[in-house]
């Protein structure tokens, strides 16, 4: 079917079928029989020496781009570099033979041979390696180098020449790459009926850019809807007034009712037909009116319940409407008028739908155990929303705090206090911790536990283990606690803790050894008591800094549990000013301070953790 020869002169036969499927701009277009049985005897002539390079036979479909390569193959001249002329007509790349009415079954072809640099530009234009934007004007005025420029970009029309811009080839050229292209070109095409049916029948958008009486031509607009209705809002003013007209935009989708007329917004059949095609959407697209129409608001709840939220106040208290509108969709209670927040039921059907929903409705409704706990076993979140004697219901935060574990935010002291509760919340999440009320903090019990699931040798967990003078005392009056000071000597002198020991100065540094004070060996072997650190304010002086590198040095020791070590919130101090057994001194030496992080903590009653 095809074949190359090494003489200068050869015959070139070609497999239209093949020509078809690897040429993109056939669009896989094989001819018909007829044109098969047509043949162009075609005489390749050199322009400067008028010597023949090449003979070629080919079919009225042959694209020249598929030509080029073939006189590249037999006279070696780069396909590119070609410049193929029938008379004095240009044959371009993306046209077939046929396009050129001076092409016959007999015809001679002259190839001009043109700049390689030229050449080389046509093919960067065509890689996407630059833009018509980038070449110097001159190029901006040459055919062949536009159409290249706008087939690879069809914006590039814009820096096109005007000469250019008015040349049909290209603009169809750049229409094809993008119908919306349009827009760049001259008048006279966007008046053009035929340019403008071939891009609205790609791309409805391309609608904008057409003159408007042609945005007012009803198969022009028709077919722009066929492809995209939202271009409605492009179609002239009258045509937006057709009944017709906007019918086979909003069958199609829906939400293209906002570009109608006002008259055809409330006309009911339409408004039904945009509801249905976009799931109960283009009723925010409707005027007051249809908003209130009883049959239509039915209709479109059921399709999205949250369209409740769009109907008049009458149809939101309506109990039908507003059934129907839960059943789809839990959260359209939101719009239920208030007398219907109190309906049992109908809050029900909303919880069961979606838990979140349990925020709408009525204090009463929202204080009933039923129905709270029929909201949180759908969604953990819905406890938030719960009555406060419900947030203290032990049974439901364990069920809430399962699933999840941040609704301890919400839960009362009772329930943040309760060591399953925080030990199951731990599970699904340690941070749950942050939450724990300040006297599980002090449960031993509760931190051993709780180590399963953090690491208080980690500085954002270790942060968490204070304990408040009260709970403090509770350790020295049973006698499981052991308390260590990590203050200077000179300031132990002068008052302590009743029964502290004082921290030798090696316990502040990272050569701690259990060898090196008796202290440390009675840590060791009470492995049942709790530790607990002090100094003077726990705040983030020097000597509050001493008391938490102690306190992180006792938990870095591998014959210390690190949960067993405490510090004393506010210190010495506040120890002094709560009136709990001192040897020495009673009254406070500087004063009562915390560092910001613990006055937080006393504040919202939460732990930090970094």
């Amino acid at each position: 079917r095809s074949g190359v020869s090494s003489t200068s002169q050869s015959l070139v036969m070609f497999d239209f079928d093949a020509l078809a499927a690897a040429d993109p701009e056939s669009g896989g277009k094989v001819p018909s029989e007829k044109d098969r049985n047509i043949v162009f005897s075609l005489q390749v002539r050199s322009a400067l020496s008028g010597q023949i390079l090449c003979c070629v036979a080919a079919g009225p479909t042959t694209p020249v781009s598929v030509l080029k390569e073939i006189i590249e193959g037999e006279a070696g001249v780069p396909a590119l570099e070609q410049r193929l002329l029938a008379g004095e007509r240009q044959l371009l790349d993306h046209e077939t033979l046929s396009d050129a009415p001076e092409v016959d079954t007999d015809s001679e072809i002259v190839l001009l041979r043109v700049d390689p640099a030229r050449a080389q530009v046509l093919t960067d234009m065509k890689c996407g390696r630059i833009s018509l934007a980038e070449l110097p004007e001159e190029w901006c005025d040459d055919e062949e180098v536009v159409i290249a420029g706008v087939r690879a970009s069809a914006e590039a029309l814009q820096h096109a020449s005007a000469a250019m811009r008015r040349q049909q080839a290209v603009v169809l050229a750049a229409i094809h790459s993008n119908p919306c292209a349009l827009r760049y070109a001259e008048a006279v095409f966007q008046n053009d009926r035929d340019v403008v049916l071939g891009a609205v029948e790609r791309s409805g958008e391309a609608l904008r850019y057409a003159s408007h009486s042609l945005r007012a031509d009803r198969e022009i607009v028709l077919a722009a809807l066929k492809q995209d209705s939202m271009a409605l809002a492009h179609a002239s003013s009258e045509l937006k007034t057709d009944r017709e007209i906007v019918r086979a935009a909003v069958m199609s989708k829906g939400m293209a009712l906002q570009h109608a007329d006002d008259a055809l917004r409330n006309d009911l059949e339409i408004a039904r037909a945009a509801v249905k095609s976009s799931w109960g959407a283009a009723i925010q697209h409707t005027n007051e009116a249809a908003r209130r129409n009883r049959e239509l608001m039915l209709f479109t709840v059921r399709l999205d319940g949250l369209a409740l939220g769009l109907a008049s106040v009458e149809l939101r208290s309506d109990r039908e409407v507003v059934f129907v509108a839960v059943e789809n969709n839990g959260m359209s209670l939101q719009y239920a008028g208030e007398n219907l927040r109190c309906d049992r039921e109908l809050v029900r059907m909303a919880v069961c739908h979606c838990g979140w929903a349990l925020q709408y409705a009525s204090e009463k409704l929202r204080a009933d155990r039923e129905l709270v706990f029929t909201a949180v076993k759908n969604h953990a979140g819905a406890f938030q929303y719960a009555s406060e004697n419900l947030r203290a219901d032990r049974e439901l935060a364990l069920i809430a705090s399962k699933a999840k574990w941040q609704i301890l935010r919400f839960a009362g002291s009772s329930v943040t206090g309760d060591r399953e509760i925080l030990l199951a919340a731990m599970q699904q999440d340690p941070r749950a911790i942050c939450w724990a009320n300040r006297s599980l903090i002090c449960d031993q019990e509760f931190r051993y536990g709780a180590s399963k699931y953090v690491s208080f040798q980690d500085g954002r967990y270790a942060g968490l283990l204070h304990c408040l003078p009260e709970f403090a005392n509770d350790f020295l009056v049973n006698g499981n606690g052991i308390f260590l000071d990590a203050r200077e000597p000179q300031h132990f002198e002068v008052s302590h803790v009743k029964g502290a020991y004082l921290l030798p100065n090696s316990a502040a540094s990272a050569s701690l050894k259990l060898d090196d004070a008796p202290v440390l060996r009675l840590i060791v072997e009470n492995s049942e008591h709790t530790i607990v650190v002090y100094s003077d304010d726990g705040g983030d002086n020097q000597d509050g800094n001493r008391c938490a590198c102690a306190a992180q040095e006792l938990r870095n020791s591998p014959h210390i549990q690190p949960h067993r070590v405490l510090r004393l919130f506010g210190g010495l101090n506040l120890w002094k000013v709560r009136g709990f057994p001192v040897e020495g001194n009673k009254h406070p030496m500087f004063g009562t301070r915390a560092s910001a992080g613990l006055s937080d903590m006393m504040r919202t009653g939460r732990w930090q953790i970094g």
